[in-house]
């Protein structure tokens, strides 16, 4: 008899493999938005370091940096909450109370290092994001057991209580003085209510970001595609809104009674107003939404590649680019008696983003994890 060859039909793949290969490109993908993050982060603390000014109009480096100030930010933050969601998610999909108990006694511990870590950056930098982050891993820690819809509504209620407060305080959300525990008042104040990245209404970033990896939205190309459009269509009626009120105030004569309708159209992120969260929200949004929607791309994997590597280490890149960025500055400023120097700020910025490319490249191929996330996880890590 002649034996009959066949062709030898590749190995089935399983739904759990489908779905494990589906959540390592999220997380690739989420390395790739953590980077556009931490390059936004980068333009606009350079910003904030060299004070760069233009005497022939506004540059476009600068206006990038003035656009993205705050916005960075708040992507980051947002990331951080579907880094948590991806985390605990086969947890809470599989009801594993083992599991979750081991992920929040991470969360904790992550947020404790981070506070400590925090604490002594602020002696270098004022504008310093971590010890935020500490508290925001505080408040995930507490809702990984809660669904989607209960996310929203934290988020939304967290959003309108600060809503309700600015404009009750005229602008100005925080704690009167109490005299005999100032510190105790300064400190939740600083944290909750007045703090550059304060709970009240930072905190809702990341429950935004939980959420759209609790409700599944993620996973679904047609949902992202739909919300990409709906966070466009947000930010573009927010800014026509500014432009018409703000049009109107300028050619309008009456006094007082417009007041209101400044602090109403008012988008400035540091103190954050409520027309700034709406906006930054979709961006942010718009963004992770527009990363997820084109990670196939071919024509864009290299640059994705890069990408992806930067946003493994944005911890030690954070750290180490306000490092950098002061040391440039304190050379400027006492080798050529020049305070501010917006040449300063154009060449820190492009030699700190192809270094830090190069050097999470070459990292990237050696090693698992950069020099502080190694640091943080095994101090940290528990799962």
């Amino acid at each position: 008899m002649e034996q009959v060859l066949r062709p030898i039909s590749p190995a089935p793949v399983f739904p759990a493999e489908l779905q494990k290969e589906k959540v390592k490109q999220r997380v690739e993908s989420y390395d790739v938005a953590r980077s556009i993050a931490v390059i936004g982060m980068v333009l606009v603390n350079y910003s904030a370091i060299f004070h760069p000014t233009s005497e022939n109009g506004v540059d476009w480096l600068v206006g990038t940096a003035d656009f993205l100030t705050g916005r960075a930010a708040a992507l980051f933050i947002m990331l951080a909450g579907v880094g948590v969601g991806l985390m605990a998610q086969s947890a809470f999909e599989d009801n594993d109370h083992g599991k979750m108990v081991r992920i929040r006694y991470s969360l904790l511990k992550r947020s404790f290092f981070l506070l400590v870590a925090g604490f002594f950056f602020m002696q270098v930098w004022g504008s310093d994001i971590l010890h935020f982050y500490a508290v925001y891993l505080v408040l995930a820690s507490w809702l990984l057991n809660c669904r989607a819809s209960l996310l929203l509504r934290l988020a939304a209620i967290n959003f309108l209580l600060f809503t309700a407060l600015f404009y009750l305080m005229a602008g100005e959300v925080g704690l009167p003085d109490i005299h005999g525990v100032r510190w105790a008042v300064d400190a939740i104040d600083d944290y909750f209510f007045s703090g550059l990245y304060a709970v009240l209404p930072w905190g809702s970033f990341m429950l935004i970001g939980t959420f759209m990896v609790r409700s599944g939205l993620i996973h679904n190309r047609l949902r992202l595609m739909k919300t990409f459009f709906w966070a466009l269509f947000t930010y573009l009626c927010i800014v026509s809104f500014q432009v018409a009120v703000g049009y109107w105030l300028a050619k309008t004569t009456a006094g007082e009674g417009l007041v209101f309708l400044e602090v109403l159209q008012a988008a400035d992120c540091f103190p954050i107003t409520p027309l700034f969260f709406l906006s930054s929200t979709a961006t942010s949004i718009m963004v992770i939404a527009a990363v997820l929607l084109v990670e196939k791309v071919r024509m864009l994997q290299n640059l994705f590649s890069v990408l992806k590597d930067m946003g493994r280490f944005t911890l030690t890149i954070y750290v180490g680019h306000i490092l950098w960025g002061q040391g440039v500055h304190q050379a400027v400023k006492h080798l050529f008696f020049l305070p501010y120097s917006h040449m300063a700020f154009q060449v820190s910025v492009f030699t700190t983003l192809i270094l830090t490319a190069c050097c999470a490249r070459y990292w990237a191929k050696h090693f698992r994890y950069g020099p502080l996330e190694w640091l943080l996880r095994s101090l940290t890590c528990s799962i």
